[in-house]
């Protein structure tokens, strides 16, 4: 008895996975070529609410910008209209911004290839500042190298050393 329950428990999953599939929580289209298509479009529009998320994406409750673009979408997927073709009504209404990516062309194209010149001349400024960083002369440290050996501080101060330098040994000396 137990195996037979625990057969229709997954028969039954699996049948309910079934019928998810082929509808989407966003969409009232059953066809899985239709949901297929509205999915793509969605990933095409941002949702204009202000959450800048994807169309497909808005998990806003009752969303009054998404609820209203999603029906839209499954409207005129069902009229037989194109994908481009609904995507471009929604930029002939709402413009360029309804957009999840600037068009590839004119001046949009700016936004797609200012972040690759920008990182490109970041990254050969710091190779031009680490490798001249790397070569400057070492700065010879007061005390150390020259004079007594060890180089106790104060014992070998440089003939034309920093008048600070001094004062602060001599002082240290007097203690």
């Amino acid at each position: 008895m137990g195996k037979l329950i625990t057969t229709l428990f997954v028969a039954w999953l699996v049948a309910a996975a079934g019928v998810a599939s082929a509808a989407s929580v966003h969409t009232s289209l059953t066809d899985p070529e239709q949901v297929k298509r509205f999915h793509a479009i969605c990933k095409h529009l941002i949702c204009q609410c202000g959450c800048n998320l994807v169309l497909d994406d808005c998990n806003h409750f009752q969303c009054g910008s998404a609820t209203p673009m999603r029906a839209r979408v499954d409207k005129e997927i069902l009229d037989g209209k194109g994908d481009q073709e609904i995507i471009n009504g929604f930029v002939e209404d709402m413009g360029l911004v309804v957009l999840s990516a600037p068009p590839t062309s004119g001046f949009n194209l700016t936004a797609w290839i200012a972040p690759g010149v920008l990182l490109s001349i970041a990254v050969v400024v710091i190779l031009v500042l680490l490798r001249r960083w790397s070569t400057l002369p070492r700065a010879a440290t007061p005390g150390v190298g020259a004079g007594t050996p060890g180089g106790v501080a104060g014992e070998n101060t440089p003939a034309g050393g920093d008048p600070h330098s001094t004062q602060i040994e001599k002082e240290l000396r007097d203690l």
